[in-house]
């Protein structure tokens, strides 16, 4: 009987790592999938005044965006503790807000040169500012632990009748 708990135990713990690696590279495929299919042409074409030369940036991306993917990981897992069993919806808008970070850094950063450029072309790699990106990044996450801190707190002071 012993045997079988703990095997149940092992099972059940490298499938739930198991289950998170594979929500990592979901995240990562989306998000490198969106960023160069959808997001770089269209905030460029939109919002930009300025031409920009395709350079490094496909090879640079796909790094970028896995240290992003693994951040992000680490952030909802660790610091917020969203992978938890009954925090799904949280996990998942946290996720979907995640993926909507990087086009609104690099529509920031657009924006920014076309006020300040004083030349007609850029490079495209210079749209992922990974500062930029942190920053907004780390103003979620303190928004998001405040937002489940005071839903905690107002769970722990709803005091249950006894019968």
């Amino acid at each position: 009987m012993k045997k079988t708990f703990s095997r149940d135990r092992a099972a059940s713990i490298v499938l739930k790592y198991l289950l998170q690696l594979i929500s990592v590279a979901l995240f990562y495929g989306v998000a490198l999938y969106s960023i160069k299919s959808f997001w770089v042409h269209y905030l460029i074409k939109t919002f930009s005044h300025i031409y920009y030369v395709s350079g490094v940036f496909d090879s640079q991306l796909v790094t970028l965006l896995i240290v992003y993917s693994l951040f992000c990981y680490l952030a909802n897992n660790f610091l917020l503790g969203l992978y938890s069993k009954g925090k799904g919806r949280q996990l998942i808008l946290s996720m979907i807000v995640d993926e909507l970070l990087l086009p609104l850094g690099m529509l920031i950063i657009i924006v920014y040169d076309d006020k300040t450029s004083k030349t007609n072309t850029a490079d495209t790699s210079a749209l992922y500012n990974i500062y930029v990106i942190t920053a907004l990044l780390v103003v979620k996450e303190i928004i998001a632990a405040r937002l489940i801190g005071k839903k905690t707190d107002t769970d722990k002071n709803v005091k249950l009748k006894t019968r």
